[in-house]
């Protein structure tokens, strides 16, 4: 019955939120790492976030570093359309159409390398999306949706307090769009939310990383943008590496 707390007080909105947004980065970097190690852009986007949110915690001498078993968990969308209406909406591209729920998802925390934090994200999204959780996730927001709505701002306190962020991948067009005849050359998408709100938008082969924190709260955000960046260097290097002996092998 306890309130989830940071720092000893309770999670509250502070009504203080700073946007940090990284450098693009070419989306090819990533699809490299995903065709080496055989997993998928959103495992890479997944596992270098764990990363840059271990170097940062490591920087301050967070005294959780040196645990794998340390949680931090993410709050991710989890898309349920059923795969054949998706595939009657590839055939019809004006048909816009959006089912999903939130699942829960415990970052891979803890000093290793990042080709081995990689898989270990590959086996919790592999577990993920295997495991009834999206299901029932639904089956109870229905349930307290009919409850009022004091039920429902007390879940919603309830469940994102006790997360750490919530996290969003979302590819964008892959070439560049015009609005009102004028070339938009980047697209940074953040929102605000009660706890940290981490977001990658793909857009023109580049992905950007977008960070709305507080400021209070989470000193120096920019250095977590910078440490996203070197995690997926150091993962290509990785990738380069293994498509190397698997050519000459």
């Amino acid at each position: 019955n306890k309130k989830p707390v940071i720092g000893g007080e309770p999670v509250k909105w502070s009504g203080k939120r700073e946007i940090t947004t990284s450098t693009p980065i070419a989306l090819e970097e990533l699809k490299a790492v995903r065709a080496a190690f055989k997993c998928t852009i959103n495992d890479v986007v997944v596992s270098c976030i764990a990363g840059a949110v271990q170097r940062y915690m490591e920087a301050r001498d967070c005294p959780f570093t040196k645990k794998p078993s340390t949680r931090v968990r993410a709050i991710i969308p989890f898309a349920t359309i059923p795969k054949k209406e998706m595939e009657n909406m590839k055939k019809d591209p004006y048909t816009l159409k959006n089912l999903f729920t939130f699942v829960s998802l415990r970052l891979s925390m803890g000093p290793c390398s990042a080709t081995e934090r990689l898989k270990r994200t590959m086996k919790k999204t592999y577990d993920l999306k295997r495991s009834p959780e999206a299901a029932i996730t639904i089956f109870l927001n229905a349930i307290i949706g009919k409850l009022g709505s004091a039920m429902q701002k007390q879940t919603l306190y309830d469940y994102m307090s006790r997360h750490s962020m919530v996290l969003t991948n979302v590819p964008g067009p892959v070439e560049r769009v015009r609005l009102a005849g004028i070339e938009v050359e980047t697209v940074d998408f953040a929102c605000a939310n009660l706890i940290n709100q981490v977001s990658v938008l793909s857009y023109a082969g580049e992905i950007r990383l977008t960070l709305v924190t507080d400021p209070e709260v989470v000193k120096d955000a920019h250095t977590i943008a910078e440490y996203f960046l070197k995690e997926i260097k150091s993962l290509k290097i990785a990738a380069d590496k293994v498509s190397s002996e698997a050519a000459a092998a």
